[in-house]
């Protein structure tokens, strides 16, 4: 299933209330890491935020406020949760999570030109969140088991 980015007050409490029906899916056994771009995102002042979710009880937000970011979430398995606040310029965010077992992820940049990138892998009960405040800063997590 393709979740746009929330982008208008409110979005967020009108995804909270569909997340049964996205719970509602069908497990997918498809682990494999997701090829980027990800189709259908949603673009403003040169921002991009694209959400891929597949699976099982995923619940995701993007909020962008600035110009020239690049925010992208992708989930695959099962109940995931993840979340990228970026305020600032030209700052770079992705998350992406394939496992089985519950994970949570968050990445909050607030400055101009950061990069930040979190990757999950399968049987991992991990929850991981970076926080970048200043210009400039490079984080990049792996999590394999």
């Amino acid at each position: 299933m393709m979740t746009r980015a929330c982008r208008m007050p409110g979005c967020l409490l009108s995804a909270l209330l569909l997340a049964p029906a996205l719970a509602a899916e069908p497990l997918t056994p498809d682990l494999a890491p997701p090829e980027l771009p990800i189709p259908q995102s949603v673009t403003a002042d040169g921002n991009l935020a694209a959400i891929h979710q597949q699976g099982f009880a995923h619940w995701a937000a993007i909020s962008q406020s600035g110009a020239g970011n690049q925010g992208a979430i992708v989930q695959h398995g099962r109940q995931h949760i993840a979340s990228i606040e970026q305020r600032g310029d030209g700052n770079l965010a992705s998350i992406l999570q394939f496992g089985l077992m519950p994970q949570q992820a968050g990445i909050t940049q607030l400055g101009d030109d950061n990069r930040a990138r979190i990757e999950q892998r399968p049987g991992t009960r991990t929850d991981i969140d970076i926080l970048q405040r200043g210009d400039a800063m490079r984080v990049d997590i792996t999590v394999k088991r």
